[in-house]
């Protein structure tokens, strides 16, 4: 066989089916796709029919999720490529409908954008870096522990005061295991990466991990989620409004927790303004680069994060609408944009089926297990998800005797003036912002209201459908058009102030364009110094003040010491823990082992609240001076994260 020549490979490439090379990309991407899932279910066994976790008294092994979600999935990938294949001819149309999004027609080149953006992030950075090395917290913890690192396993049996031994987690599992539907995909693939080359860079062993190194893909993801929203809203013609957004997200306390925390959130909001952007560049050029520009960049914000979808879908249903009723051209001309849309995402969709088909057969039993769990979505939950989302902090307090907390409510009642001037600057900033989109383009504000739309959505599925309440920060995606509103409004005073900066109308715009965001932004410093401060949950301070007394991190030997955890606890920092002492008589029973052996015996208590109205009796003996010392309380923002911890004054040997 004659070799292939670069000219052969042209021909080839020209004769290949659509009228351009975003087409041809789209049907060669396809027609690979296609073959390589015939061979893979011709050589794969047909699985047995399947049976939900709900119905079996245990799970399955995880090898039957994976080859019983394979199967689907490549069985749902194939029929969508094989009817993209088949429809070549209508969807790879060369048409370039024009769907107007206002746009400067040249972007001026202020010399102290970047230059202000460069401080930008240095301040993100600065706000930022006191968090890395804090200790993980519950889901962090859990989800480094089931979908990345892997966890301590006994050597004999059950008894983990023995020996014990580490079992990692291998890449299948990063890619297909969700037991507990908290593995946010693309995040675990770049945090296992980020510390295998840090262990083999230390040369460390496998269980090795280190806290700030495991959080720098969402540090980098939430810095350029900064630059990316003052690139995009530049691109729109505005980069003043454009660095005020980023300086928005800079000193919003979401966005400082989640590009501090090992979670896959800042990674989605960064796709996420990737993905907006790309999809006004798509309606406004008809392209195929941007359209497959703005299918990949959909793909990784909802493969970091897959709640995502929701306003995904208004956003993609607002476009097709806009598409079909608002572009230029025939109907025909309309319909193959639309054709577009649709096939950048079906084929999406199609990948992410394909990788997520076995994480869903795992959800019945998880989901199951987490229904009616969470905070009642009332007036409580309302108010902490509304103000958290404005200016980052809870209106309502957690817990009357928590000396950290930094309720909104509580700073207005001791400073209504200075904090009431902060609310009402933010609430000033978006109304302003919102009513200068409504008249310059009003496309723009539906569709910033559209992704605002998906948070609502998504609350009335998680409560009514799947029957689990919506936690506030679910809505993280929202901050993205409340910058785009804030950055706007701010942006239009400083426009116009600069505009007539000698008149006196502009003396006041200018005024206000510092006055107003630096009001806003004030509200939020108390949250900000105290997340800088404290964990939000303490569990690496635990384990110190307990077991770490005694035994160094990942010790594997025999141990005398016993640490007892009710209600909040992460293997990663204590794997020796027991979970399940519950009652007096258990908690006795250790206290006599301790006192046989000469031990040490640790009880931290999680959910305070709880831990009381359940377990009387157990708080009873706890809080006998004659039998625990109280240690500590490590406090949180929230109360349900909020740690106790008593140590046992054990009988001591005669003579």
């Amino acid at each position: 066989m004659p070799p292939l020549t670069k000219v052969k490979l042209q021909q080839i490439w020209n004769r290949a089916p659509g009228g351009n090379s975003g087409s041809r990309i789209v049907w060669l991407w396809h027609a690979i796709a296609f073959v390589a899932l015939v061979w893979y279910l011709l050589k794969a066994k047909t699985p047995p029919p399947w049976t939900s976790d709900i119905h079996l008294p245990k799970p399955h092994g995880f090898s039957e999720y994976l080859k019983a979600g394979l199967w689907r999935g490549a069985w749902f990938h194939l029929v969508v490529s094989s009817l993209i294949l088949g429809t070549v001819k209508w969807w790879s149309a060369a048409v370039v409908p024009k769907l107007e999004m206002k746009l400067a027609r040249e972007v001026p080149r202020y010399v102290w954008f970047w230059p202000a953006m460069a401080l930008i992030v240095v301040v993100a950075l600065l706000s930022r870096l006191p968090r890395m090395e804090m200790s993980y917290w519950g889901d962090e913890g859990w989800a480094l522990r089931h979908y990345v690192l892997g966890e301590w396993v006994p050597k004999d049996d059950k008894n983990m005061q023995g020996e014990l031994e580490f079992k990692p987690v291998t890449w299948s599992h990063v890619f297909f295991d969700d037991r507990t539907g908290g593995n946010h995909f693309l995040f675990s693939i770049c945090q296992k990466l980020t510390l295998n080359t840090w262990r083999w860079f230390k040369e460390l062993p496998d269980y090795a991990f280190d806290e700030s190194i495991s959080r720098l893909p969402p540090l980098i993801a939430g810095v350029f989620s900064i630059v990316a929203i003052a690139l995009f809203m530049r691109w729109l013609g505005r980069p003043a409004a454009g660095l005020l957004a980023a300086l928005y997200l800079t000193l919003h306390p979401w966005h400082i927790r989640y590009s501090t925390e090992g979670r896959g959130y800042v990674m989605m909001l960064l796709f996420f303004i990737l993905a907006v952007w790309a999809l006004f560049w798509a309606l406004r050029s008809g392209r195929w680069r941007a359209w497959i520009t703005y299918g990949v960049m959909q793909f990784l914000a909802i493969y970091s994060w897959k709640v995502a979808t929701l306003p995904f879908l208004e956003m993609d249903g607002l476009a097709a609408i806009w598409l079909l009723i608002r572009s230029e051209g025939s109907f025909r001309v309309r319909l193959a944009s639309l054709g577009k849309l649709v096939v950048t995402g079906a084929s999406m969709s199609a990948l992410f089926v394909l990788l997520y088909a076995t994480p869903s057969l795992q959800h019945p039993r998880a989901l199951e297990r987490l229904q009616h769990t969470g905070k009642p979505m009332d007036a409580i939950w309302l108010g902490n998800s509304l103000c958290g989302l404005l200016v980052g902090t809870p209106w309502h307090r957690s817990s009357p005797d928590n000396p950290t907390e930094v309720p909104v409510s509580e700073a207005l009642a001791q400073s209504p003036l200075s904090t009431g001037a902060g609310i009402v600057s933010m609430l000033g900033l978006l109304a302003l912002g919102a009513w200068r989109l409504s008249r310059t383009d009003p496309k723009q504000l539906l569709m910033w209201s559209a992704i605002a739309g998906g948070a609502v959505m998504g609350a009335a599925v998680f409560k009514w459908v799947i029957k689990i309440e919506w936690i506030f920060w679910y809505s993280f995606f929202v901050i993205l058009p409340l910058a785009v509103l804030f950055g706007k409004g701010a942006g239009w005073l400083l426009a116009e102030g600069l505009a007539e900066a000698k008149q006196a109308r502009g003396k006041i715009c200018l005024g206000l364009a510092v006055l107003l965001p630096f009001l806003a932004d004030r509200v939020a410093l108390p949250q900000i110094r105290l997340m800088d401060s404290q964990p939000y949950e303490s569990n690496r301070e635990a384990f110190q003040l307990t077991r770490g007394q005694h035994e160094p991190w990942n010790f594997a030997g025999t141990s005398k010491i016993r640490t007892c955890y009710l209600w909040r606890h992460i293997t990663l920092y204590d794997p020796r823990a027991d979970r399940y002492v519950r009652d007096a008589a258990t908690l006795q029973t250790l206290m006599s082992e301790t006192d046989a052996d000469d031990g040490e015996l640790y009880y931290v208590v999680g959910q305070r609240g709880l831990f009381r109205t359940l377990q009387k009796d157990v708080m009873a003996i706890l809080a006998n001076p004659t039998l625990f010392d109280h240690k500590a309380t490590l406090w949180a923002e929230e109360d349900i994260h909020t740690l106790e911890v008593y140590h046992y004054r054990k009988k001591r040997p005669a003579g």
